[in-house]
């Protein structure tokens, strides 16, 4: 390490502080400004020998980004027993183990955390983490990892479950079930489970993830627990047919939300087939979706958007749906556009549910947007080993993605929850959640 020159503070200029602070305009860099910051001081040739007749008056700064490789640590915790020497016979006094995700096991809070970190938001399977770690002078078995991953997963479920706690707490969701392989145990062949996700659209935007082995109306009830038969509100889905059965169960308690996308899609497909009644369609649904993106621009009430689409959108849909009546015989039923005619005809009760409750958004593109981690996730790891896998994977997933929504750090956060429930148990799990992390933060720093 080079010496710093002579002179004091009296060499330097008043405006140094000002200089030394400037640089280089990186707007593009997010996070820039917030970098750890290691300064060194780069001498100019001959300094050393002419130092005496130098004066500083001034000074260059160059700011490079730098990466540093990421590194295995051992930590070794010596605890000292000590024994009173008035009184041996009393109980040594040592200082507790320090706390581990896995009690008696070697691998720290943080190490467990970058293991669901990697595999399950930056989608890298266990063998290329197995890899990672062997560059870093580490061979761990695979099944060994996964272990470590999936035991920090079980203790960290108690609070994805209160997630869903949260989730179902609220009377207006949108509900999604999306295929993922899991292996059948001794066959070595994959059957297809789903996971069903549950999203609140509300300002608190929480969102669950649950594995069944199926997408029936038995799974879909055991995914809602104990909330079966019990829950009241309107569900925003697409149209399979489960949601329809469920609600006939429960008639005056639920209330279904369609979908503009889905009705969409299949005039795409029938215009990029040629069937030129499809564009029509398309330009009527498209001035629907400018008046929800003004309304979101605006960021509107619930109120102000119910009136809105009132006035203007409702109008519209009525028109969509007579042209629909009227062009339904030129098309036979198994074309491209019958079928995306017999489908719109079928969901319109439930896409008008959004006319008349301000809050239901136009589609469900938001819960879509929402399962999308997990395929990005399949296409890496391709299928779960097993039910349990499949279930603990929806509570790393549950718990990334509304960190993701709190924009917490989610780091940090998997370390303290993992912390927190070693040493107070599962009763803490609902203070925990990112919702309720975050709530908290905003009431320290209002007060």
């Amino acid at each position: 390490m080079t010496n710093e020159p002579e002179g004091g503070d009296e060499a330097k200029p008043e405006n140094q502080e000002a200089k030394k602070t400037k640089s280089k305009n990186h707007s593009r860099l997010k996070g820039w400004e917030q970098l750890e910051v290691i300064e060194e001081t780069l001498l100019p040739e001959g300094y050393e020998q002419h130092q005496d007749q130098l004066e500083l008056i001034g000074q260059d700064v160059t700011e490079l980004l730098d990466y540093e490789p990421a590194r295995l640590i051992k930590r070794r915790f010596i605890r000292p027993k000590f024994r009173r020497k008035d009184d041996r016979h009393q109980a040594p006094l040592v200082a507790p183990a320090p706390a581990s995700p896995l009690p008696g096991g070697v691998p720290t809070f943080s190490l467990t955390a970058q293991l669901i970190i990697s595999k399950f938001a930056d989608h890298l399977p266990i063998h290329r983490q197995q890899t990672i770690l062997q560059r870093l002078g580490l061979h761990a078995p695979r099944d060994t990892l996964n272990h470590w991953s999936l035991q920090s997963l079980e203790l960290l479920r108690p609070i994805a479950e209160a997630i869903h706690q949260e989730c179902l707490g609220q009377d207006y969701l949108q509900v999604d079930e999306s295929p993922i392989k899991e292996l059948a145990p001794g066959t070595g062949k994959t059957h297809t489970g789903y996971v069903w996700a549950f999203y609140d659209p509300s300002l608190q935007g929480s969102v669950s993830y649950l594995w069944q082995n199926g997408r029936s109306r038995a799974d879909f009830e055991a995914a809602l627990g104990d909330h079966n038969g019990n829950w009241r509100g309107t569900f925003q889905t697409d149209g399979f047919s489960v949601y329809p059965s469920y609600q006939k169960l429960h008639p005056a308690d639920i209330t279904l939300g369609g979908c503009l996308t889905h009705i969409r899609r299949g005039f795409s497909k029938a215009l990029d087939a040629g069937e030129r009644d499809a564009a029509r369609i398309i330009r009527l649904i498209a001035y629907l979706y400018q008046i929800e993106e003004q309304l979101r621009r605006q960021q509107s009430g619930p109120s102000l958007r119910e009136a809105i689409r009132a006035s203007h959108c409702a109008p519209r849909l009525r028109l969509i749906k007579k042209y629909l009546e009227r062009i339904r015989s030129r098309h036979l039923p198994q074309t491209l556009m019958g079928q995306a005619i017999t489908y719109a005809l079928n969901q319109w009760p439930r896409l008008k549910v959004y006319l008349q409750d301000g809050r239901v958004e136009i589609d469900n593109n938001l819960i879509e947007n929402s399962i999308r981690p997990l395929k990005l996730g399949a296409k890496n790891y391709m299928f779960f080993g097993s039910r349990r896998g499949g279930e603990l994977a929806c509570v790393a997933y549950t718990l990334i993605e509304n960190c993701k929504r709190r924009d917490l750090d989610l780091r940090r956060y998997l370390i303290e929850a993992m912390r927190i429930l070693i040493e107070h148990g599962p009763g803490r799990a609902s203070e925990l959640t990112p919702a309720a992390v975050a709530q908290a933060r905003r009431t320290a720093k209002a007060s």
